[in-house]
């Protein structure tokens, strides 16, 4: 009997799920250790956070120089070096050769949240439009109403802010309008220039489309490089943002820094979270 699954069963609520009933004590690298000494290989990482391993030998080291240092400091009140220097080495990794800046929030969820804002702001439009099956976070309402999965994310939670809109996403092994790609000829890119972008919602109401290259919660579905740059050609025709939420995809995951530069597209607005730091907080 593991004493800690009992603790957590007492004190941790229960709409926290488990779906190991394993009590883990320690990592290393790709391995965990559980307390009773078993061995396990660690495939979930996290859900797409520890991309560098447990107790990788150079975090630690950077870790505690910097715990020496300074622990934190509201940037609101005044600038230091660490956050200049990764926001420069950031937006440096970032897509594309345009100008660009950043900004740093506290979790996936609130990062949706601020796309979503500045979309607004830019272009004065109210609505969003998501995918189908995505996931865009649920520790937010609004980032929940963004998500495309109804079960088990959203279930007795309504009603969730208002503005958003859903759209089939490019999935070609079960394509909802019965082609084979890429005889289908773009079939859903249709759906939306041609149907769905003037009946449910025209575009000068739209202020971004929020997309992941590869649906991480929607069952690992990567989209045609073909649609992505096709979308991004409809929105940009129709003063569109195209948002991309690299939050699971991104660093490096996919063989590339960014899932969306195998496209060669650029997006409006990109943001990421989870493996931007390991399991640490940023």
């Amino acid at each position: 009997m593991d004493l800690y699954l009992d603790l957590r069963n007492k004190f941790v609520m229960g709409g926290v799920s488990l779906l190991h009933p394993i009590t883990v004590e320690r990592g290393v690298n790709a391995l965990l250790y559980d307390v009773e000494g078993k061995v396990y290989i660690d495939f979930t990482s996290g859900i797409g956070v520890t991309s560098l391993g447990h107790a990788n030998p150079e975090l630690i080291e950077a870790a505690m120089e910097q715990l020496k240092k300074l622990w934190h400091i509201c940037v609101m009140i005044a600038n230091y070096k660490p956050y200049v220097e990764l926001a420069e080495k950031l937006v440096k990794m970032a897509p594309g050769k345009s100008e660009k800046q950043i900004l740093f929030m506290n979790s996936g969820s609130e990062a949706t949240d601020n796309a979503v804002k500045i979309a607004r702001q830019v272009t004065g439009r109210p609505y969003i439009v998501s995918f189908e099956n995505s996931f865009h976070g649920r520790g937010s309402m609004l980032a929940l109403a963004l998500t495309g999965k109804y079960k088990p994310y959203k279930v007795n939670l309504e009603p969730f802010p208002p503005g958003v809109e859903f759209v089939p996403y490019p999935y070609c092994y079960r394509c909802i309008f019965g082609g084979v790609y890429p005889d289908c000829g773009l079939a859903c890119l249709d759906y939306i220039r041609k149907y769905f972008i003037y009946s449910r919602v025209p575009p000068e109401r739209v202020a971004a489309f929020i997309i992941e290259v590869v649906q991480g919660e929607g069952g690992f579905v990567v989209a045609p490089m073909e649609f992505i740059r096709e979308l991004k050609s409809f929105l940009e025709n129709n003063g569109i943002i195209l948002i991309d939420d690299e939050v699971q995809a991104g660093f490096g995951r996919t063989g590339r820094m960014w899932a969306i530069e195998h496209s060669g597209v650029e997006p409006d607005i990109m943001y990421t979270a989870k493996a931007i730091a390991n399991g640490l907080p940023l």
